[in-house]
């Protein structure tokens, strides 16, 4: 039976720091339609059954999530559209108009533009084998023990304990950060919780080089210049057919890109172990070019 999953993008129209953020673009597509087509793509993956549906207050953003295969079924209210509103509560508001049974609420932050179909998999997969919440993450730029606080004096007082600070940078602890790209959980646990952290939450851990997270127009521009990387590879397409781990889609094959360049991409979508040649076939014959690690196929007819 497949999982219903509720793939969520919550995207509001107000932003202050930004203006216009979610609809502002990233390699030619706005940052709420990258996060719709990251949805779609994942949903094909893991399935039928699933939903991908932005939550907004705003409709230059409804139709731009529309425009990449979003579903906005409804219109976010004025009091959960404020700076001041949780996400959370974003999240209840959308599972109490959709009233629907879910497995899962994946939300995918339109602010995060450079997350990957593996990213939203790998954090899927983490979800059901512990059970538990799953929030992305990134390694820190530096250790947690380097951080500080100044009062209004000006004098220095650690975050920790100044008997936690290391004298080398190799005695201090792994630190890791939430990135903002991905967040997996139950219903009834967010609804226990009020949040995705709890005692029993794991990290899913991202890339650094993934896990932009748009918040000024450095950080808008920084994800362009990344972007306009990928897409200037020119590397030649590699493509190999391999079979995903048993516990993430029992009996399914997918093409894994190894490189990639520009040109034509293809669907993201597993299919069938007995069409393996068939998906061989027209991957090389029609030329698709996909980006390094993501992961795809051709849907035939």
């Amino acid at each position: 039976m497949s999982e219903r999953l509720l793939f969520l993008i919550p995207a509001r129209g107000g932003s202050k720091g930004l203006p216009g953020k979610n609809v502002l673009e990233v390699g030619g597509i706005p940052l709420v339609g990258r996060a719709a087509r990251l949805g779609c793509a994942t949903a094909r993956v893991v399935g039928s059954g699933s939903r991908v549906v932005c939550s907004t207050d705003d409709s230059a953003i409804a139709d731009a999530a529309r425009a990449w295969g979003a579903e906005v079924p409804f219109v976010r209210p004025a009091h959960l559209s404020s700076d001041g509103a949780r996400s959370i509560d974003v999240v209840f508001h959308a599972l109490d108009v959709l009233e629907e049974e879910f497995d899962a609420v994946v939300l995918l932050q339109p602010t995060s533009p450079l997350t990957a179909v593996s990213d939203v998999v790998g954090a899927l997969d983490l979800f059901r084998e512990y059970d538990a919440p799953v929030v992305s993450m990134c390694r820190a730029e530096h250790p947690a023990e380097w951080f500080f606080t100044l009062d209004d004096g000006g004098r220095l007082s650690p975050l920790l304990s100044r008997d936690e600070i290391p004298i080398r940078r190799q005695q201090a602890r792994d630190s890791f950060r939430p990135n903002g790209a991905v967040y997996v959980a139950h219903p009834d646990t967010l609804r226990a919780n009020a949040s995705f952290v709890g005692p029993q939450t794991r990290g899913f851990v991202m890339p650094a080089a993934r896990s932009i997270d748009i918040d000024t127009a450095q950080d808008l521009q920084l994800a362009r210049v990344l972007m306009a990387s990928r897409e200037r590879s020119g590397a030649t397409c590699a493509v190999v057919i391999a079979p995903m781990p048993p516990r993430s889609f029992p009996g399914r094959h997918v093409a894994l890109a190894t490189t990639g360049g520009e040109g034509r991409r293809a669907e993201m979508i597993a299919r069938d172990s007995r069409q393996r040649e068939e998906r061989r076939h027209e991957v090389a014959e029609r030329g698709a070019r996909v980006r390094i690690g993501e992961l795809a196929v051709l849907e035939v007819g």
